[in-house]
């Protein structure tokens, strides 16, 4: 479902496009319930999805590393961790 959008930023997560499954170990959390909606974290990848091969791409992934340590200051490491990574909530 992912995979154009994958494919087109290019970033390090365009290698699990298609039929590919990602390492599940340690990947993130997934939480749903009995009534079909859930909520989804993979740990760590903002800056892998948005990684596009370019000057953007760059800088994006410069400031975003450059306020990680911000955001786990202020909000401790158990949230500030949520801050550099991908959710997906239904």
């Amino acid at each position: 479902q992912h995979f154009a959008s994958l494919m087109a930023l290019g970033g390090e997560l365009a290698a699990i496009g298609g039929n590919e499954a990602p390492p599940n170990e340690g990947l993130g959390i997934q939480v749903t319930s009995r009534f079909g909606h859930g909520f989804g974290v993979l740990w760590d990848t903002a800056p892998a999805v948005h990684a596009i091969n370019s000057k953007a791409g760059t800088l994006y992934r410069e400031w975003f590393s450059s306020r990680r340590p911000k955001m786990v200051e202020k909000l401790g490491a158990k949230v500030g961790r949520i801050y550099g990574s991908h959710l997906n909530g239904t």
